[in-house]
């Protein structure tokens, strides 16, 4: 038996990996490779080739500097929208559901707030230098913030709400404070993500993207309380 899984594994023990050795093939390393474990620290090969990638990284910025990114964000802003599109008929999934308060105040919230950035998040972490500035970062998440809002809106007044409970109150709720509500969260993550940018375009590295995270989450507490608010407020007029 110990024949067998030795020839599915091709080493009789843990200790003989390469990476423990000292004696790692050559290979190649990019920014999702193994390059990185920590247990690579000390390996030369490993080290250059992350050397290696920076410098490439870095190479990258200095030649968007002179490819117009008109295009790539004119891209950006359609696909955000029509993904925001898509997280507004999340609403109907969510009237449907049984559990209606920790839909509406818990997951709606998270799943519309990153949804909204989806776009420029993944872009932001694989090629940021496709932004022209922090600037452009910004200007892609409002503008799917708006086309959420709007969608949104349309869903909710033409279809979810009846028409003889629809009065000139809600109309104008829906149009004034839940338009500002899905801007300012779509404000607070692209701020966010315009300081990673920025540090990443300083360096001329790749994005962490780890502090835009409280503000992400601080959108979709924001998104999380108007919801909460609505119900209670939905809850005491009746």
């Amino acid at each position: 038996m110990r024949k067998m899984s030795d020839s599915f594994t091709g080493t009789r023990d843990v200790a003989e990996e390469p990476a423990l050795t000292g004696s790692l093939e050559e290979t190649s390393f990019d920014a999702d490779s193994i390059g990185g474990e920590p247990a690579l620290a000390e390996n030369a090969l490993a080290q250059a080739a992350l050397k290696d990638h920076a410098v490439k990284i870095a190479e990258q910025w200095r030649r968007s500097e002179s490819v117009p990114q008109a295009a790539p964000i004119f891209k950006m802003l359609c696909c955000s929208g029509l993904l925001a599109i898509l997280c507004a008929f999340f609403g109907e999934i969510r009237n449907s559901s049984t559990l209606v308060f920790f839909s509406t105040v818990l997951i709606a919230p998270t799943v519309e707030e990153f949804g909204k950035i989806l776009i420029p998040l993944m872009t932001l972490e694989k090629r940021p230098w496709r932004f022209s500035s922090d600037n452009a970062i910004m200007a892609v998440c409002l503008m799917s913030g708006f086309t959420f809002a709007v969608i949104e809106n349309l869903l909710y007044l033409f279809i979810y709400i009846p028409k003889d409970q629809l009065t000139a109150g809600i109309v104008a709720f829906r149009l004034t404070a839940c338009t500002a509500l899905h801007m300012a969260g779509t404000a607070i993550s692209g701020y966010g993500l315009s300081r990673c940018w920025r540090r990443a375009h300083d360096a001329q590295t790749e994005a962490d993207l780890v502090p835009a995270m409280r503000w992400i989450i601080a959108a979709v507490v924001l998104h999380g309380f108007f919801n909460a608010g609505a119900i209670v407020y939905s809850i005491i007029k009746h």
